[in-house]
């Protein structure tokens, strides 16, 4: 029996959150301007993604097809 790859395209949104230390809004803006954020590495809050289009293509044999195939090359033998 085949194996088939799917792959699929998406397309969607994601939103990543910092976090500034400041006095008002206005500080923080002028912080985040400047790139002066408490963390180094962003964190992922929320994705929403859809499927554009899926393709399948055939990858390989399963194990057990593909060792069938290979007991019965060597039988012949």
């Amino acid at each position: 029996m085949p194996r088939y790859k799917i792959t699929q395209h998406l397309t969607g949104w994601k939103v990543v959150e910092n976090l500034i230390d400041a006095k008002d809004k206005d500080e923080a803006w002028k912080k985040h301007e400047q790139d002066r954020y408490v963390n180094k590495e962003w964190r992922e809050a929320e994705e929403e993604y859809k499927v554009n289009d899926t393709e399948i293509e055939e990858e390989s044999e399963t194990w057990v097809e593909g060792h069938k195939k290979w007991d019965e090359i060597y039988e012949k033998v």
